[in-house]
């Protein structure tokens, strides 16, 4: 598989949420997803840039999403989408795809500011 990597912040912190964050580098890697993921960690993710609507069409796990702004703000906050349904915040220009129960557990909220930082 073919993806680049970056790390997630909550602006001005230098404590990472989320670490070894897959970013696709091809359409069929974006379109892939985490199909057939089993599990996933709770410090890992996916960022789908340019993208502001998932579908959880074939996946075995739920999954937390965020949708950002351009800036990294959060506009909507998804918690333990189910295999089967779709999401979608049609202002977002970013999906970050979490394990479920990641958002409760973090305690994001939408207006809250991230950064996404290369690995």
């Amino acid at each position: 598989m073919s993806y680049k990597f970056c790390n997630i912040f909550l602006s001005n912190s230098d404590k990472a949420l989320f670490t070894e964050v897959r970013i696709p580098d091809s359409f069929y890697h974006k379109a892939k997803g985490l199909l057939g993921e089993e599990l996933l960690n709770n410090n890992t993710g996916m960022l789908l840039k340019q993208c502001s609507s998932i579908h959880m069409i074939g996946m075995k796990i739920p999954l937390d999403v965020l949708f950002l702004a351009k800036d990294g703000t959060v506009l909507k906050c998804v918690n333990n989408l189910q295999p089967w349904k779709i999401a979608a915040c049609l202002k977002a220009s970013t999906t970050l795809e979490l394990a479920s129960g990641s958002i409760k557990k973090l305690g994001l909220v939408t207006g809250m500011k991230l950064e996404i930082r290369d690995v």
